[in-house]
């Protein structure tokens, strides 16, 4: 049953208007609430997208130093492809099989003689393609009563697969992912962050002779196939360790001296 409002009396109509402005400003106070909410979402939504435009700034600055910094990589890498490091492996006409590292040529080795006191100092690996003097140059040189001489190289040890007087060969290398290469003697490993060439041990001329380099002959040796008759040339010799100026411990008298060659990334 439906209650009705009686309009003579002035209690009832004042009490219904009352309830009136109450649902009215409870109203009002619902929509004030509904706007701060919306008003709030509506500032976090600015500050999200404000947000997101930074990271789509700061991702593009990213992709753009990844940029750089791959140009600047390929550039580096262009350079050491470029230019490399080369070296020379002593006792093999091949280079070793690592990535990055090609053959530039192959030959034999060539020096003085262990029997004359003069000539050069340096180990030499020569072609097996060798290109003379041009004609007009040859009667200047002749013009000279006093020369140089250059030899080849033997083993004068028999060691593996090489016996006594086996001619040596040698390769020039190029590592070309490498800033430099270097000899470390009595080591048969690499500091870290080289990469090891190859391994092998001292080879020189016998003490009693005259002075060459100490070459790192690898542990495996080749030769070059020819006679194996002993002729005067540049003979090389195992190297052994003598106590006294050199520390024993931790060297140890007369013991074969070990070698490694490596290259610097």
């Amino acid at each position: 049953m439906k209650k009705r409002i009686l309009l003579n009396d002035p209690n009832l109509l004042q009490s219904e208007v009352r309830a009136l402005q109450r649902d009215l400003q409870d109203l009002k106070s619902s929509v004030e609430t509904k706007r701060q909410e919306v008003a709030s979402l509506t500032n976090e939504l600015k500050a999200v997208q404000a947000k997101n435009l930074n990271l789509t700034h700061e991702v593009a600055s990213l992709q753009s130093q990844n940029g750089n910094f791959k140009r600047a990589f390929d550039d580096m890498e262009g350079v050491l492809l470029k230019s490399g490091s080369v070296y020379t492996t002593w006792g093999k006409r091949t280079c070793p099989n690592r990535n990055g590292t090609d053959i530039i040529y192959s030959g034999l080795i060539g020096g003085s003689s262990s029997s004359e006191p003069g000539n050069g100092v340096n180990t030499l690996c020569l072609p097996h393609d060798p290109e003379a003097l041009p004609d007009h140059v040859i009667p200047l040189v002749q013009a000279t009563a006093n020369y140089g001489h250059l030899f080849g190289a033997e083993y004068h040890f028999s060691f593996n697969k090489v016996v006594i007087h086996d001619d040596v060969p040698c390769a020039v290398c190029l590592a070309k992912m490498s800033a430099t290469t270097l000899m470390f003697p009595a080591k048969r490993t690499c500091p870290p962050s080289w990469i090891k060439q190859y391994s092998g041990f001292l080879g020189s001329n016998y003490y009693d002779y005259g002075k060459n380099e100490y070459l790192c002959l690898d542990e495996n040796p080749d030769y070059i196939e020819r006679s194996r008759e002993n002729i005067a040339g540049l003979f090389l010799y195992p190297v052994k360790s003598v106590c006294g100026s050199l520390p024993c411990p931790p060297y140890k008298n007369s013991t074969l001296i070990s070698c490694v060659v490596c290259s610097l990334k």
